[in-house]
């Protein structure tokens, strides 16, 4: 009877913990990867939990990290201490490299975003969502225009 009521304690402890840690596929991403075979590659937003060493703000010059005009503009609404902040960071180039390595091509780096857009594979994209530093993966819209008609 003891071992039956340990096995349980373990069960409800095992599940409770992994009910907080969501899965990291987005609902989109969810959807297309159940019929995706592991060469397919698919256009993805891998967003990341954060922007590494954000002590690293003070070593940035704030004209190197944003326009002129925005920081004329930010001058305006914010004080003279906070013209800048941890979003305008670079991405961590240690997760851009390690995530690089690891997919078919980065297409677009997204700063503000905290994320990459890249090519990857089914088999490429399960290697990246046990990384643990990224926070999410979803697939990224495509939508096609269908033609206009005219009414004469």
């Amino acid at each position: 009877m003891k071992s039956i009521a340990s096995i349980l304690i373990i069960f409800f402890a095992s599940v409770t913990i992994f009910a907080d840690q969501p899965d990291k596929l987005g609902k989109f991403l969810m959807k297309h990867y159940a019929s995706m075979k592991d060469n397919d590659q698919a256009v993805v937003y891998i967003s990341f939990t954060d922007k590494g060493d954000t002590k690293k703000l003070s070593t940035f010059n704030a004209s190197s990290l944003v326009s002129e005009r925005s920081l004329n503009r930010r001058l305006k609404v914010r004080g003279l201490n906070n013209v800048v902040d941890e979003n305008d960071l670079p991405l961590e180039r240690s997760y851009v490299s390690a995530v690089s390595n690891h997919v078919v091509k980065v297409r677009h780096e997204l700063k503000w975003f905290n994320a990459l857009s890249v090519i990857a594979t089914k088999r490429q994209i399960n290697l990246i969502k046990d990384v643990p530093f990224v926070k999410e993966i979803e697939l990224v819209g495509r939508w096609k225009a269908s033609p206009v008609k005219e009414t004469p």
